[in-house]
């Protein structure tokens, strides 16, 4: 009876262990990661250009992220299409267009860490930011949905 309790006791114990090994390498994983496969040096230059605009918007610093943007901007939001024009109808509509979960999604950890590309660009999150590499090294946002 003690060696049947015993060998229950091990098989749930190890049960156990191994759904929390599942959860913990679910919740570090990225399926849509492929930033890293585009190459050790794209991968550092966009991630370097996230880690900018990351740092911008936790410091509300309106002028900054204007700056990291390609005009005209696309915004799309519910089903409008809106497009500013310039830094200084960015800056003016900042807080509707980088609102809460926009900011959150460039502000997440797992954001550098599971960064999507395509021929299209970078996305951030599950698409709210996408930028792309205008020239050698040069990144700029080109829509925000």
């Amino acid at each position: 009876m003690k060696i049947r309790v015993w060998v229950l006791f091990v098989v749930v114990l190890a049960i156990a262990c191994g759904a929390g090994a599942q959860v913990a390498v679910g919740a570090n994983s990225c399926p849509g990661d492929t930033v890293d496969r585009m190459g050790p040096e794209i991968a550092t230059q966009s991630r370097a250009f996230l880690a900018k605009l990351k740092a911008a918007v936790q410091a509300r610093d309106k002028s900054k992220v204007s700056q990291m943007v390609s005009y005209p901007l696309q915004v799309n939001r519910s089903s409008k299409t809106i497009h500013i024009k310039n830094r200084e109808e960015f800056v003016r509509r900042y807080d509707t267009i980088v609102n809460a979960i926009v900011s959150a999604k460039i502000i997440d950890e797992a954001s550098s860490r599971c960064l999507f590309s395509n021929s299209q660009g970078f996305m951030i999150g599950d698409g709210e930011v996408w930028f792309k590499g205008l020239s050698p090294g040069v990144f700029k946002i080109i829509t925000i949905n």
